[in-house]
């Protein structure tokens, strides 16, 4: 199918470990039909590409989120979409997949793991936006939530401690 001269979409910024991710989803009818990626990483307008052409041959979103969310640093960065939901970004192809994912499903959806994520690190809802103005501070090595005890920002799901 020939694409059409104009397409409607949008842009969304999201933070990514190599800095923020601006991704732009155009569809046709009601289906992301492309998608360009503008970030620090030389790859990324590579990325936006194959996805395209994945979505042009009937690859379904759920299959490109998918496969976009295993792909993880040992950096991780937290993205707060518009309604206050807080994601781990652990790279990014987690920042586009996060960006696709709330276009297809709604500015809430925390990834194809969101609720396990929640699970995962405690308390349900713990990923949530702090009802303080602290900062949320993500365990560089396993994304759990850290939690201040003693002088030291721990992680409790895997002993990482880190001390001012």
């Amino acid at each position: 199918m020939e694409r059409p001269k104009i397409l409607k979409g949008q842009t969304e910024v999201v933070e990514s470990p190599r800095g923020r991710v601006y991704v732009t989803i155009n569809s046709l009818g009601s289906q992301p039909y492309e998608v360009f990626i503008k970030a620090k990483d030389d790859e990324a307008p590579a990325l936006g590409r194959m996805i395209a052409l994945c979505l042009k041959n009937n690859v379904s979103v759920d299959e490109i989120v998918e496969q976009l969310w295993r792909i993880e640093s040992r950096e991780i960065v937290r993205d707060v979409s518009i309604t206050g939901k807080v994601v781990p970004v652990k790279s990014v192809a987690q920042a586009v997949a996060l960006a696709l994912g709330r276009y297809v499903y709604g500015p809430d959806w925390a990834g194809p793991y969101g609720e396990r994520l929640e699970i995962l690190n405690g308390v349900k809802g713990s990923l949530e936006k702090p009802e303080t103005k602290d900062k949320i501070e993500i365990c560089p090595e396993c994304g759990s939530v850290m939690a201040f005890q003693e002088g030291c920002r721990t992680c409790f799901n895997c002993g990482y401690a880190k001390c001012s």
